[in-house]
């Protein structure tokens, strides 16, 4: 979270309009698709976070940016390059 709060401090002038919650999402969702990607974590695991961010962002919407619909494709990039489908979320 640090990270997170660091790169938001030192922002770029083309990120100037991204909120902290975006460099807390982008940092959350980067680590999970580097986990995805290195096999430290299973695809379907993956899959499931995925989609219980998408739940959390469905419920809170504010958070759900431009750049948080950016990370979820690039987050679905990373599964269906391991071999999975765009499955549709099954929520509870």
């Amino acid at each position: 979270m640090s990270r997170a709060l660091n790169l938001y401090i030192e922002r770029t002038d083309e990120e100037i309009n991204y909120s902290a919650s975006d460099f807390y999402l982008n940092s959350f969702t980067g680590a999970f698709m580097q986990a995805t990607i290195d096999g430290n974590m299973e695809p379907y695991g993956s899959q499931s976070t995925l989609h219980a961010l998408q739940d959390f962002l469905d419920i809170y919407p504010k958070y759900n940016t431009a750049l948080a619909t950016l990370l979820i494709n690039t987050w679905y990039g990373v599964l269906e390059s391991k071999g999975l489908s765009k499955a549709p979320r099954v929520s509870y």
